[in-house]
């Protein structure tokens, strides 16, 4: 664990092990979760991340929705007991007025909406286009070249004097050592001879330690260090991503690391000080989360929770105060991602990982095969390190773990089942979309009535499952609710791509296309923009994607490749794109917690021989390249996504029908639309891949 006062002995930490030394260290302290967004969500709120509707990570875009504004905030809880509220730093967990920190009850608000800055242009830069993010009091300002850790260091001070004579609460999400690992020369200096990426976490871990320290002395200076209570907590555990150059972190003798629930990506460092009112010094073994601090600063504080509100955390007032008190909690949930991704059941020692993943692994630790991804079992208390799965040794503690999860996934936000009918569920659905109206295109954007649009797709093919669809009822709700979409109806297997894609409407799919979007243009925006919704299906059935399909489609061959690249390497320039295109999935499946993505085999749908119209878009004229160009194309993304895919965990390559190809490997016209001889024919829909 990187802190001085928990054993490291590379670095220097005298203000995190000042607190400790002045407090209380907890050497059981667990995050609400192993990645930004709902961790912080769950500290927030106290309570689960998925029952807070923040199940991962919120996207960095404005306009993107985030935590709901029905959760009561710690902020909220403070200000009602006469507590002015300040938030500080990094928030991602929404970019709308009402889902940023003003709307969620903080007085005052400083610092960056998405997930991470440069640290001297205020820049996010993590996909495309970059974006400025620096924000007060909910308005976009400018601060070119002042580097972030002072202006945090300086809105924490002002924050403090100007309200010295109140009772106040501050919450400085200080972001560091997220990346860019951008700490000071001075830091720099000091552990230029450490081994890298070390250095360079190292460099940026004790700059951190510097501005925390330059914020207690304030408080000393102010009279105020006495009864400020100070809690130092990371988030989750230490990255091992590409930004960090792989790593640098540590974990000490733990597993895991930020992105899974192994103890190395959840358990974290933790120290709370507050002179007036608690020990001085001590260290609490007991097995405490971060989802407590809320009702613990109720407790000490005498707000109050409201009348009904339901809440994970439990209040560690009692651990504090006496080193023999037992943990609050005999068990204990964690699920990252949507339902169908990785989840934790904890119950007193024994812990059962669900699709247990992990990037880097300790030395000397085999790799988890095909069974070890499914279910890990574990005693910590027997193998603290998780380095063995014990499923085949103990049926009973492994039985008993999986139904105690599948009682914590039914679970609403209130701790109860819902009882709605289908129709209610779908009218909730559609109203909970409405911050998402025109991110998504349906099927037909000038046909509104889905019931309609339905009958009109798959009748008279309609499959059975379709028997008894109210068609009609559907039309009504889409009048009551023009916000509706496809996705709302089918969630957990989702297609994405372009107008090619409705050859595979499943009944059990939600479609999710937009017309004439390119590849590049998806990968330039980010396949976010078209899946973020999801993440509010799953705050209302628990339920996410279990399985995405996407499309490498006509569209991108003869608008993008061809016109772009036309009399250059077509070779190079779709194998680079084809690459871009799975580092995206890649990110999609961890965002979302995606179990298997399906690669569809690219086909060039138009037929050499068709005739092209002599009126609208095109007015007679060859699409961009020529059929070699195109054909070209299509084989060499089908190369790449062939090898990708057979490399790669999680990912599967589907070819399509052989029926539906002539000898040149075209789309046979028996099974294209007319007249205009582009897409699959309808009564071909629901074709099985």
């Amino acid at each position: 664990m990187d802190a001085r006062c928990y054993g490291s002995k590379d670095l220097h930490t005298p203000t995190i092990d000042r607190i400790a030394e002045t407090g209380i260290r907890f050497t059981n302290m667990y995050s609400p979760s192993a990645i930004c967004s709902a961790s912080r969500a769950g500290l927030l709120t106290g309570r689960i991340p998925a029952r807070a509707g923040v199940p991962g990570n919120v996207s960095s875009s404005k306009g993107a929705a985030g935590m709901p504004t029905s959760e009561t905030t710690m902020a909220e809880l403070m200000k009602s007991n006469g507590y002015v509220t300040g938030h500080i730093g990094k928030w991602h967990l929404g970019y709308t007025p009402e889902t940023m920190p003003n709307g969620q009850g903080f007085d005052y608000s400083f610092g960056h909406m998405g997930g991470c800055i440069d640290n001297y242009s205020h820049f996010f830069y993590w996909v495309g286009p970059n974006r400025h993010d620096l924000w007060k009091q909910g308005k976009e300002i400018w601060r070119d070249g002042e580097y972030f850790g002072d202006l945090m260091v300086d809105e924490c001070k002002g924050f403090v004097s100007r309200n010295k004579t109140k009772p106040f609460f501050v919450y400085w999400a200080i972001n560091w050592p997220h990346y860019p690992l951008q700490a000071t020369n001075k830091w720099r200096e000091k552990y230029k001879d450490l081994p890298h990426p070390r250095d360079k976490y190292a460099a940026f871990m004790s700059t951190t330690d510097e501005l925390v320290g330059r914020v207690l002395d304030h408080l000393e200076k102010e009279g105020l260090r006495e009864n400020t209570i100070v809690i130092f907590q990371s988030d989750h555990g230490h990255s091992v991503e590409e930004r960090t150059f792989g790593g640098g972190g540590s974990a000490g003798p733990y597993r895991g690391h930020k992105g899974n629930l192994f103890e190395g990506g959840i358990k974290v460092p933790s120290v709370v000080s507050w002179p007036k009112g608690i020990a001085k010094g001590e260290i609490r073994e007991q097995f405490v989360t971060g989802t407590d601090w809320f009702p613990t600063l109720a407790e000490w504080t005498g707000a109050k929770i409201p009348k009904g509100h339901h809440l994970d955390g439990k209040s560690i007032a009692q651990v504090v105060k006496d080193s023999k008190a037992s943990t609050p909690h005999e068990k204990y949930y964690w699920q990252l991602g949507n339902r169908n991704s990785q989840w934790v059941m904890r119950e007193g020692d024994w812990k059962l990982y669900s699709k247990a993943r992990e990037n880097v692994r300790p030395k000397g630790i085999p790799e988890m095969n095909k069974d070890d991804k499914k279910q890990f079992l574990v005693n910590l208390a027997k193998d603290p390190g998780e380095e063995r799965n014990w499923v085949g040794d103990h049926p009973a503690e492994l039985k008993r773990l999986q139904e105690l999860a599948k009682e914590n996934e039914r679970r609403s936000a209130d701790g109860k089942e819902p009882k709605l009918s289908a129709w209610e569920k779908l009218a909730a659905k559609a109203n909970m979309f409405a911050n998402f109206e025109g991110r998504l295109v349906s099927l037909d954007i000038d046909c509104p009535m889905y019931g309609t649009l339905l009958k009109t797709r798959v009748k008279p093919w309609v499959p059975e499952v379709y028997k008894n669809l109210d068609f009609d009822k559907i039309d009504d709700v889409c009048r009551k609710s023009t916000t509706l979409r496809q996705v709302d109806l089918r969630k957990e297997f989702v297609v994405l791509g372009d107008s090619h894609s409705l050859s595979a409407w499943h009944p059990e799919a939600a479609l999710c296309r937009n017309d004439g979007q390119t590849l590049n243009g998806a990968l330039k925006k980010g396949f976010e923009t078209w899946l973020a919704p999801f993440d509010m299906a799953a705050r209302i059935e628990g339920k996410g994607i279990q399985k995405l399909r996407t499309y490498f489609g006509n569209i991108d061959i003869r608008h993008h490749i061809c016109r772009l690249y036309e009399g250059q390497d077509i070779v190079s320039e779709t194998r680079a794109l084809a690459k871009r295109y799975f580092i995206e999935l890649e990110r999609m499946k961890e965002l979302y917690g995606i179990e298997e993505i399906e690669i569809v085999a690219a086909l060039s749908i138009e037929n050499i021989s068709r005739k092209l119209p002599k009126t609208g878009y095109y007015k007679g004229q060859p699409y961009w390249g020529s059929w070699q160009d195109r054909d070209m194309a299509v084989k060499i993304f089908n190369a790449v996504g062939r090898g990708l895919c057979d490399r790669l965990s999680g990912y599967n390559f589907i070819e399509w029908p052989k029926e539906f190809k002539n000898r040149s490997g075209e789309l046979d016209f028996a099974y294209m639309e007319r007249p205009q001889s582009v897409h699959v024919s309808p009564e071909h829909y629901l074709w099985s891949i």
